[in-house]
């Protein structure tokens, strides 16, 4: 299962059809047909019914779409965590008296790096 056919999934789900969503996820209809059917042959599942242009959930796939809603909340804050750690990453450069550096900031620096 891929982790972006989840968010596919949860975009149908709020725009109902394949055009809307397509428009969304900034992709053709044909990319979303294809993520939802793999989705679907993955876990063995109908998750929608299809009436016309609007692609209406099944029992299951209602069961199943308050999880997804759940797990790309997740993978947003990964996400989050992973780009602020990366900001917080990067060199610093002091300046200083050596008298100032040797008695006030190299034992704060100590204290801080613990």
């Amino acid at each position: 299962m891929y982790w972006d056919d989840l968010a596919y999934f949860v975009c149908l789900v709020e725009k109902q059809t394949l055009t809307a969503c397509a428009e969304e996820m900034n992709v053709q209809h044909s990319t979303v047909a294809r993520r939802i059917e793999h989705l679907e042959q993955t876990l063995g599942v109908n998750l929608f019914d299809r009436l016309g242009k609007r692609y209406a959930l099944t029992i299951e796939g209602e069961r199943l779409y308050h999880q997804a809603v759940e797990v790309k909340k997740e993978m947003v804050t990964f996400q989050r965590m992973a780009i602020d750690q990366n900001a917080l990453q990067g060199e610093v450069v002091v300046s200083t008296p050596p008298v100032w550096a040797n008695e006030v900031l190299i034992p704060a620096l100590t204290d801080c790096r613990r």
